[in-house]
């Protein structure tokens, strides 16, 4: 793994990431687009992917009770794309 240099990504942050920018299991890319409200992402890069963890449930008051209840790994190319 390599640190990736990503600048900081506040929480609450909203990306979008296409089917084909994350996987649900390391060999299988999504079948759905997906919205996610960042809660962090993480600047270890495997694959030219890093890991991303938020939420897809309740946005204004998550409503899962946890730091997140979304994480997986999506293109890093992906993440820069919202930063640009």
């Amino acid at each position: 793994m390599t640190a990736v240099d990503l600048p900081e990504i506040p929480p609450g942050t909203v990306m979008q990431f296409r089917a084909v920018d994350w996987w649900p299991q390391p060999r299988r890319h999504a079948e759905h687009d997906v919205t996610v409200v960042v809660y962090a992402v993480y600047r270890q890069e495997f694959n030219g992917r890093v890991w991303v963890r938020g939420h897809v449930c309740s946005w204004d008051d998550p409503d899962c009770g946890t730091s997140g209840c979304w994480q997986h790994q999506v293109r890093t190319a992906a993440v820069r794309e919202h930063l640009a």
